[in-house]
């Protein structure tokens, strides 16, 4: 019988044709040594099904790692709804990342006084930045709008600058139609009717507004709330420096502690009430220094001064 050697096998093609095991010795080394090799057995389809959940494992990872990237602070964020704060006590709005209109930092201090012929409103020069950083020293917070009106506002700066000059043409469009200053009432309807148009998106000022009657002689003092609504009394303060003055306010104007001793006070004696009051708001407060411009206002006119407060 004789063999073709075309049907002769060699050692190798005998063990490359051999179905393997889960784990045997290959001698087949350069080195002469053996490699246990271990071959897992899986079905057809397992390897699909295996790569497909490996798959999306991490590509949820991905998303819920980018998430995260995107929504934190260190990240300045393109969606409207993230802001990256500049200062921690600087935040106007809640730590809720969407927009919460809420009570708007007044870091001043804003006082008027009313009598009979006069009218006292004034202001702290003082700019901070909700921390213990000043911003600048010599910023006024008192804003005259006719001879006989003055207006004075707590509250942020680009805001306050914003309102005065609505109500400067206003003004100045109220004096081309009818050939004469804007009352000292139109201006409080004014600025009424411009902070309630934009009671949606506030205007971050608490005002107060101090005016003379030129043909009566009596002074007035208007409160004002961020969205318009304000009252008419014979004082009223606003500000970080609210809680410290009012009650004595209350005392020395009212007289509402002492009821027996009220009478009506001279202009001096309320220009001295109203010192008074800014120095002690200064010693309690970080937020009130350094100095006080204010306005008097008689039927004659208003005339603008200041006065010193200390600067640390």
């Amino acid at each position: 019988m004789s063999i073709q050697l075309k049907d002769l096998q060699s050692q190798e093609a005998i063990v490359a044709n051999t179905p393997r095991q889960v784990s045997q010795w290959s001698p087949y080394q350069d080195n002469g040594g053996y490699v246990f090799i271990s071959i897992s057995i899986l079905s057809t389809r397992t390897p699909s099904v295996f790569i497909r959940l490996l798959f999306c494992f991490f590509f949820i990872t991905f998303l819920v790692n980018f998430y995260h990237f995107m929504m934190s602070s260190s990240y300045n964020s393109p969606f409207p709804y993230k802001t990256s704060p500049i200062h921690p006590k600087s935040l106007i709005y809640s730590s809720n990342p969407h927009f919460t209109p809420t009570h708007p930092p007044l870091y001043s201090t804003v006082i008027g006084l009313r009598g009979k012929g006069y009218a006292i409103i004034g202001g702290d020069t003082r700019l901070s930045d909700g921390g213990y950083a000043i911003q600048t020293r010599q910023t006024t917070k008192v804003h005259q709008i006719t001879d006989h009106c003055v207006i004075a506002s707590a509250g942020q700066q680009s805001e306050r600058c914003f309102l005065w000059k609505q109500l400067d043409n206003h003004a100045e469009q109220y004096e081309f139609k009818n050939e004469k200053p804007i009352p000292p009432h139109a201006v409080v309807q004014v600025l009424s009717t411009t902070l309630y148009q934009r009671r949606f998106f506030p205007i971050y000022t608490f005002n107060v507004v101090a005016g003379v009657d030129k043909e009566t002689g009596q002074g007035y003092i208007w409160g004002y709330d961020a969205i318009g609504s304000f009252e008419s009394s014979p004082y009223c303060v606003t500000g970080s420096g609210s809680a410290l003055i009012t009650s004595i306010l209350d005392n020395q104007i009212e007289f509402k502690t002492q009821p027996q001793n009220k009478r009506d006070l001279s202009l001096d004696e309320a220009l001295t009430v109203f010192k008074d009051s800014f120095i002690c708001a200064g010693e309690r407060d970080i937020y009130t220094g350094d100095s006080v411009d204010y306005a008097i206002i008689t039927p004659e006119g208003a005339t603008l001064h200041s006065f010193k407060l200390k600067i640390d």
